[in-house]
């Protein structure tokens, strides 16, 4: 089983890139802001996060602060 990485920004094309970069090894997740990369981790068990740190409404801080909140391991 590959492991599975979420990949948070606000810009597409940094999604996209990614994703052409790590689909080949890993099974990648992507998330356009914070509330939608905490929404994905609610329902999906994620091994690693690639988060943006300058993104609009909630930014990379704030958003990882959320996830250590219900995401401890």
């Amino acid at each position: 089983m590959k492991k599975r990485i979420l990949v948070v920004d606000d810009d597409n094309m940094n999604l996209t890139r990614t994703r052409i970069i790590l689909g080949k090894d890993y099974d990648v997740l992507l998330a356009d802001s914070g509330v939608e990369a905490l929404e994905k981790m609610k329902v999906e068990k994620v091994d690693m996060v690639l988060l943006d740190i300058d993104m609009p409404e909630m930014n990379g801080i704030e958003t990882f602060e959320r996830m250590k909140a219900f995401a401890a391991d």
